[in-house]
């Protein structure tokens, strides 16, 4: 048995050991050496004592063949997943946003399919795995993989799966958008490089989505007139639009005119309509490979085109974005619709035209990250 302490110790968390009235030294127990810690405050000798001990327990746990055996069976996060897919299903998401969580899904389980819950709900696990990606730049994937990964957890503990989540206790992402937000000049730069492409429907998708604030798949889809499966279509001078991402309906007049680019909707839908007999308003004119003239456009090859007609005007311009960060991509110009309806009508109807519930999902989309100057007007 160890000797009892003295009266002045016995508040000492235990191996701390206080010599000569304030000179403390710490045991270790793994090796059995005294580590000397000095005449330090107590309060600091305590905390280290605290912060080893912690350490030292966890290490003996990893040998001890009660916490081996819990670790090593059970269900794993593969068997966990295949039932989280089903719960995703119920949920009816869009299918772009259900194609990216099945993406997820089946890179989650290669990386991590074989092990246990039970091994897995150790935090240090996840945070390993997200500063990976920080350390490479990609702070964007780092928040989206632990958003996604928290869910899985939620939802796990919920279905009683796990007893705890480990996502919830690390630390936020750091902040550090790499992506240049798209001006107007910008826009207009690109609009006129998109006017001498072989894809004609390139300047007509890029006024669609800079008057509309609608998302790539939105604008693929909308159509001329009802059908009966259109959830896009222009009726009595109408255009309805039933968002495929978040199902918000909206209904814009096609009179409606954005004053910075001078046209109207009813004019561009008027753009849309060619020789060819189609009810897609954005589709292809000319034979392309394995498409005939009035098919849909892919949605890959909207951004694609974009980015052609982009980096065409920065190698003959120079960059109009600012050179430490990614260029601008299509869905920026959803951006700046809701920064120039913002401008022009008002904080409320950007937010009604973006089909957005929460103003703060709004107020993401005005942030310009640095890319244009705040106009300061004096009172009159």
């Amino acid at each position: 048995m160890t000797r009892p302490r003295k009266d002045s110790n016995r508040d000492l968390p235990a191996n701390l050991y206080d010599r000569n009235g304030g000179y403390f030294i710490y045991l270790n127990r793994l090796n059995g050496q005294t580590v000397t810690l000095g005449r330090v405050p107590r309060k600091d000798a305590v905390r280290q004592a605290i912060e080893a001990n912690a350490w030292i327990e966890g290490e003996l746990a990893k040998n001890d063949v009660l916490a081996i055996v819990k670790n090593s069976t059970g269900s794993t996060l593969a068997d966990w997943l295949k039932k989280y897919a089903a719960l995703l299903e119920r949920r009816g998401m869009a299918k772009t946003t259900a194609r990216q969580a099945d993406w997820k899904r089946r890179a989650l389980e290669a990386q991590f399919g074989k092990k246990t819950m039970a091994e897995l709900e150790e935090p240090r696990i996840w945070a390993d795995w997200l500063d990976g990606f920080i350390d490479e730049g990609k702070t964007g994937a780092a928040t989206n993989w632990k958003s996604y990964v928290q869910d899985v957890w939620r939802e796990a503990c919920a279905q009683g799966w796990a007893k705890t989540n480990p996502i919830l206790v690390l630390r936020r992402v750091p902040s550090g958008t790499k992506r240049a937000r798209l001006t107007l000049d910008g826009f207009n730069a690109i609009y006129q490089e998109a006017l001498t492409a072989t894809d004609r429907w390139l300047p007509r998708v890029m006024e669609l989505a800079i008057l509309t604030a609608q998302r790539r798949e939105d604008l693929a889809a909308f159509e001329f007139r009802r059908r009966a499966d259109s959830k896009h279509w222009v009726e009595k001078d109408t255009l309805y639009i039933t968002q495929q991402k978040t199902g918000a309906k909206i209904a814009i007049p096609t009179g409606l005119r954005l004053d910075a680019i001078d046209t109207s909707l009813a004019q561009i839908i008027s753009r849309c309509r060619d020789l060819i007999v189609t009810p897609r308003m954005i589709h292809h004119v000319r034979h392309q490979s394995r498409v005939q003239p009035g098919d849909p456009v892919a949605l890959d090859r909207i951004t694609k085109r974009f980015a052609d007609a982009r980096d065409a005007v920065a190698r003959r311009d120079g960059k109009f974005w600012e050179g430490s960060k990614e260029p601008p991509t299509f869905h920026e110009i959803r951006s700046l619709s809701i920064r120039l309806w913002t401008a022009q009508a008002g904080a409320d109807f950007a937010q009604s035209i973006a089909g957005h519930k929460d103003s703060a999902t709004t107020a993401t989309y005005r942030d310009v990250r640095g890319a244009e100057w705040t106009k300061i007007v004096l009172a009159t």
